[in-house]
């Protein structure tokens, strides 16, 4: 009984295996290369080169990037377009960046009202007269403090427009 078994496995797994061989041969196809829109050029000379319509990288192909990673929504170009240098190929979903440039927005107008706060105290410490009500520490220290706020407004500044740059650049 187990001798039957064996040999039915045997010739099983055989089956299976001459099954697999003639599934890959006849799914293992080759696609056929696409036809050319033109025929090649033809050289007028021995020692010149001639072209039409086509120039593609002679020495490496060139890599395309952008400045930051999204989703591709719209391509400008088709295959054997003409492009130009600056001309855009593809533009990217900038949503994450506008949302992104909402914030820094509120982040300034956080910074823009700190500091006008900031501002008003420390001049309103400048002007107390006397000099036993407010020490000196206190308003160098309010000043320093408006400083940073300041500093936090332009940098807030700053990464907006940076964020602007980027959402100006999401074609590529």
């Amino acid at each position: 009984m187990l001798s039957i078994i064996s040999r039915f496995s045997f010739w099983l797994a055989l089956a299976g295996i001459a099954a697999a061989v003639i599934f890959m041969r006849r799914t293992n196809v080759t696609e056929p290369m696409p036809n050319i829109p033109f025929p090649p050029p033809v050289k007028p000379a021995g020692h010149s080169i001639a072209a039409s319509r086509l120039i593609e990288a002679s020495g490496e192909n060139v890599n395309i990037g952008v400045p930051v990673p999204g989703l591709v929504t719209d391509v400008k170009v088709k295959v054997w377009d003409k492009v130009k240098q600056g001309d855009p190929l593809f533009l990217i979903d900038d949503r994450e960046l506008r949302a992104q440039l909402a914030v820094e927005q509120s982040q300034i107008d956080v910074a823009l009202a700190q500091q006008a706060r900031l501002k008003e105290q420390l001049d309103r410490l400048k002007s107390v007269d006397d000099v036993q009500a407010v020490s000196q520490e206190e308003v160098a220290t309010k000043a320093s403090d408006y400083a940073v706020a300041e500093a936090q407004t332009r940098a807030a500044l700053a990464s907006a427009r940076s964020l602007c740059g980027l959402c100006a650049s999401r074609q590529a």
